[in-house]
């Protein structure tokens, strides 16, 4: 099986979107073993040279879309991130219900709002007292907006 099989067999198409979305690991982004390397798959699919950054035009962060992959430079890349990360990351894969997504958009904007403690939000919402207080201080879900909701 060649590597663009490989990858096609690892992802959903969505219809409406076109994008490729990978089913597998997305702690550090789509990776995929090539040669005994494990590489981006988006530098894969769209042939990325080492000096440039592969940023996916349709925002999102488990898309290989060879047709969805921008070549960035760092000056580029570094002016579309917030906060030292890519400002659709947090954005992205709550809202898409992603299967083991717990926090979406709506939960993330209460539990900003709310005045009970972060061991009750947590309990409340199955997820970490830890999660609670990220998602308080602004460090993820901080790019929350009413047109997310």
């Amino acid at each position: 099986m060649n590597i663009e099989d490989r990858i096609r067999s690892r992802c959903y198409v969505d219809p409406d979107s076109g994008c490729w979305h990978w089913k597998g690991d997305l702690k550090r982004g789509p990776r995929i073993k090539v040669n005994g390397r494990t590489v981006q798959v988006r530098r894969v699919v769209a042939n990325v040279r080492a000096d440039r950054f592969a940023h996916m035009s349709c925002k999102c962060v488990d898309c290989v879309n060879p047709e969805h992959v921008e070549h960035l430079t760092k000056s580029q890349y570094e002016k579309r991130k917030v906060r030292g990360r890519d400002w659709h990351a947090a954005i992205t894969v709550g809202n898409r219900n992603r299967r083991n997504g717990k926090i979406n958009a709506g939960i993330a904007s209460e539990i900003r709002a709310s005045v009970d403690t972060g061991v009750a939000l947590a309990a409340k919402h199955g997820v970490s007292e830890a999660l609670v207080s990220a998602i308080r201080h602004g460090k993820v879900w901080a790019e929350v907006s009413p047109w997310m909701l």
